[in-house]
């Protein structure tokens, strides 16, 4: 007796749905969030300065050691969010 193929799941053990579905429902949502709308974003007003922040945060560091630091950060993306 033939058993049913199970459908492929995720990490979540949702089912992944076929490629086809996935691309219609990607282009249902850009009709409603177009790709130029991504371009967009603005800061919150109340939102603190990045470079003040570090400033700020090496105020308790050793002094010496501060360019070492933020010759680390420099590395990579993840380095300066790691590191900040």
């Amino acid at each position: 007796m033939p058993t049913a193929k199970k459908p492929r799941t995720t990490a979540f053990a949702a089912p992944v749905r076929p490629p086809e579905v996935r691309r219609a429902d990607g282009k249902a949502v850009r009709s409603r969030v177009p790709r130029r709308a991504h371009a967009g974003w603005e800061t919150n007003p109340d939102r603190f300065d990045p470079i003040e922040v570090l400033h700020e945060s090496n105020r308790t560091r050793i002094h010496e050691l501060v360019p070492l630091r933020y010759q680390r950060m420099a590395a990579s993306p993840f380095a300066f969010l790691r590191g900040s």
